[in-house]
């Protein structure tokens, strides 16, 4: 959610710096923001992969096929599927696959899912099976929990199952490479990476892997592990009220619920004045660089 010229000029920094590929996103549906942003990477001769997001709460399939196929004008190099909430089923991919394909024509589709649920290797596995052209895989000590699934796992389960001819047999250098990262992580004292077991709570929260990482982190810590569903409870409340999950609201809750031993949402006692103010200033962010006016508004929103 930045301006155009900013957002060059972060693209013009990425390529000094040697990257060659981009990843752009934008929270809000549309190619408003984004398609000036692509136009400009694919100018500069970086390789521009458009994000279509599966939101926070959950849509209709054809809303989202509307996303794709608008996305099919800003002229990508690819279009990424991203799941960061990890809620996405094999058979919802299943039904997806097709329609968002003949939206985007020619333009690559990829896949991003994480792990909440323990599902994400399962939906990596129909990924494979249904043919999609890219997927997001991590080594095994940064992989699963919030993570994306773990590549070893991955090729040995498509070596088993017998999908896709082209899966090597050996996987010696995965493992090294995997162990060698497990090393590193264990001199640094960096947590690795463990799968976490299916619950529901994921599918109630709907929090991104990273954030719903350090939820985790932060309530192991305090000892109300227990109280995961709880959490989720509280994270639907502040959606239901404002129909959206801000960041700096969504940290402020996690530290008083971790201090004060989860106390029962307050979401819904909000002022409705101050819940107004808070709104507007969500929804006027996106425009605020793109004219005195939107900025103006801003300041009286505040």
């Amino acid at each position: 959610m930045i301006g155009p010229d900013v957002a060059e000029a972060w693209l013009e920094q990425a390529k000094s710096a040697g990257i060659l590929e981009v990843l752009i996103t934008d929270p809000l549906p549309g190619t408003d923001r984004s398609a000036p942003v692509v136009a400009a990477a694919k100018a500069m001769g970086l390789h521009a992969i458009l994000v279509l997001p599966l939101p926070e709460v959950q849509v209709e399939d054809a809303a989202l096929i509307a996303l794709a196929s608008g996305f099919a004008n800003a002229a990508p190099d690819r279009v990424q599927l991203r799941d960061e909430a990890g809620v996405l089923t094999d058979e919802r991919l299943a039904r997806l696959i097709a329609p968002l394909r003949a939206g985007l024509g020619c333009i690559p589709l990829d896949l991003h899912t994480r792990c909440q649920t323990s599902y994400g290797p399962l939906v990596a596995l129909e990924a494979a099976r249904l043919g999609l052209d890219g997927l997001d895989l991590a080594l095994a000590p940064v992989a699963n929990g919030g993570s994306v699934p773990a590549l070893g796992r991955f090729l040995k389960s498509l070596a088993t199952l017998g999908i896709g001819d082209h899966v090597a047999a050996d996987f010696t250098s995965v493992t090294d490479a995997s162990n060698r990262l497990a090393e590193l992580a264990d001199f640094h004292d960096w947590e690795i990476g463990r799968p976490w077991a299916f619950g529901l709570a994921p599918y109630r929260h709907n929090l991104p892997g990273d954030v719903a990482a350090q939820a985790m982190a932060a309530l192991t810590k305090a000892g109300l592990s227990r109280r995961i569903n709880d959490l989720a409870e509280e994270c639907a409340a502040i959606r239901r009220c404002w129909r959206r999950l801000p960041g700096p609201l969504l940290h402020k809750r996690f530290d008083t619920c971790t201090r004060r031993g989860m106390p029962p949402s307050r979401e819904a006692s909000v002022l409705p004045c101050n819940r107004w103010r808070a709104k507007c200033r969500v929804r006027l962010i996106p425009a605020f660089w793109h004219g005195s006016e939107q900025s103006a508004a801003l300041s009286r929103a505040r």
